[in-house]
């Protein structure tokens, strides 16, 4: 009786093993399939008409055929929008597989697979008027985030059939009711000591950056993004207001005074000095010590962005962006015999670039260093 007993609890625990393992595997089971299927059927092409590899292919494809239709009658439980996202992916993996073995007339003849080519149809159709229905119902008009929400399940029904009813005009109706327009307010500078706004250099540096980003966001024409963005003049030219304001200040900038590091490093060659009794060259080495000065600036500074949204009077960005700078440069003299000296040497020796950066430049360079940050940002903000 116990050993009864026994051999009941382990007939339970395997079969209860087997069906975990086969509805873990089963996730999975369309790419797996899809992959061993591929496979055969590359070895069939190579070996003709093997019926013994027919006979696998066709165990394969009834196996995950089987499988694919238990999975489908499931997702007819899902809810409604949702069951889209795993029903056509499973449609779109059977499909796959009878065209896989629609390309060996012998291998189609004995599995004799199905075609869902009118089915993955249908169901796009169906998903496509269910999201178009879902995404009719959203309101919109009060907020860009609704508006957004809208848009994009619009876009979900482009995904299933393109050129769906009017969804691509409804979806441009809402993102041009969507745009904000963006104020870009010239660079600041809260640097003690520099005077930066007093000095023509400067502001002309300021007003090319303001342009530079401006233009690089998109100006009054920007894609991918609900938004323009301009200049104060340039708004008052297109006779509107902001609904949002990007300041820009920087602060705790930072130069350290250029340090020089030395260095230096032996040259030797040999070279012909004469001729010996015999008429052949004779050689005699020569050297050179090459005096290397390597010279660095570095910087730092925090660039500060605040935006504004004017008609909610709220604060919606404040970053700071840290940058650094370095330059470095390095020239060279040398003693001894110059014959000693190759073409890297004397490149470091004839070098006259020994420019230490303004500090105009160095500012420019910790900008570049943050720039693309910047943008990012502002464009992040002025999105969905």
């Amino acid at each position: 009786m116990l050993f009864s007993i026994r051999i009941l609890h382990f007939v339970s625990y395997f079969f209860l093993f087997v069906f975990l393992f086969s509805c873990k595997a089963s996730r999975h089971a369309g790419y797996s399939d899809q992959k061993d299927l591929a496979s055969l059927m590359k070895r069939l092409k190579k070996r003709g008409d093997d019926i013994t590899v027919v006979q696998d292919i066709s165990q394969l494809y009834n196996e995950a055929h089987y499988k694919g239709q238990v999975r489908l009658q499931n997702y007819q439980f899902e809810p409604t929008l949702e069951k889209w996202d795993k029903v056509i992916p499973e449609l779109q993996s059977l499909q796959q597989m009878y065209d896989l073995i629609l390309g060996n007339a012998f291998a189609f003849r004995q599995v004799q697979p199905v075609n869902y080519s009118a089915r993955l149809i249908s169901a796009r159709d169906s998903a496509a008027a269910d999201y178009y229905s879902y995404a009719s119902s959203l309101k919109t008009g009060g907020s860009r985030r609704q508006n957004r929400i809208a848009y994009e399940a619009f876009g979900r029904v482009l995904n299933y059939v393109t050129d769906y009813r009017d969804v691509r005009t409804r979806m441009n109706q809402l993102y041009n009711a969507s745009i904000v327009h963006v104020l870009i307010n010239p660079v600041e500078y809260d640097i003690l000591g520099w005077g930066f706004n007093s000095m023509p250099v400067f502001n002309s540096r300021t007003i090319d950056l303001q342009s530079r980003l401006i233009q690089d966001l998109g100006g009054q024409s920007a894609n991918g993004i609900p938004a323009r963005f301009y200049t104060p003049s340039q708004l008052r030219l297109a006779g509107t207001t902001p609904d949002l304001v990007a300041d820009m200040v920087w602060r705790n900038v930072d130069i350290i005074t250029p340090v020089s590091n030395y260095r230096s490093y032996n040259r030797s060659r040999q070279v012909e000095s004469g001729k010996d009794s015999a008429n052949r060259p004779t050689y005699t080495t020569v050297s050179a010590i090459v005096n290397i000065e390597e010279r660095r600036l570095e910087a730092t500074g925090t660039l500060h962005l605040l935006m504004n949204d004017l008609s909610t009077r709220n604060q919606v960005v404040w970053e700071q962006l840290n940058a650094n700078f370095q330059h470095t440069t390095e020239f060279a003299s040398y003693t001894g015999d110059r014959r000693a000296l190759n073409n890297q040497d004397w490149a470091l020796i004839n070098n006259r670039n020994q420019h230490t950066p303004t500090k105009g430049e160095v500012l420019a360079g910790l900008m570049e260093n943050v720039y693309q940050r910047l943008q990012n940002r502002i464009r992040q903000a002025a999105g969905w």
